[in-house]
């Protein structure tokens, strides 16, 4: 009897070696590269535009990459799908990365305590090696999430 390998992903191996069932709501594979899920850069984003003199409005980031990043603004900060955006990424050592970025998503989701949030997806205009690098010097924590 011939077997077939239906692995398909790294999630997809994981679940057949420790034969679990994957959770449909927390398989994305939308994303081509390494996401990292950090809590010490501090974000914010303005309006791409040069006649924009607004202050950046601060958000949260749950992951980033060097494609994109998925965030949650503010309530009362309204995005659109196709919107222009400069994300403003922060480090504790002072560096400053701003990224031009395009809303391609939105979603509503529960964070912390129940609380209802909705989060964006942003799509890097280009593909940013510099802050994938800095990431990875930068990374202090190592837990690993596929």
């Amino acid at each position: 009897m011939e077997s077939k390998n239906t692995t398909k992903s790294p999630q997809d191996f994981i679940n057949v070696f420790f034969n679990t069932k994957p959770d449909p709501e927390n398989i994305n594979h939308k994303r081509k590269s390494v996401r990292y899920i950090r809590d010490d850069i501090k974000a914010s984003i303005k309006e791409s535009s040069l006649f924009n003199n607004k202050a950046p409005t601060k958000i949260t980031l749950h992951d980033i990459s060097t494609h994109g990043a998925l965030i949650s603004p503010p309530k009362t900060l309204k995005l659109k799908a196709h919107q222009k955006l400069i994300l403003i990424l922060e480090f504790t050592d002072g560096k400053i990365f701003n990224i031009e970025a395009t809303v391609v998503h939105s979603k509503k989701a529960v964070h912390h305590i129940n609380k209802l949030t909705k989060e964006f997806g942003l799509k890097f205009m280009k593909i940013n090696d510099e802050l994938g690098e800095y990431l990875v010097k930068t990374q202090t924590d190592l837990n690993i999430n596929f």
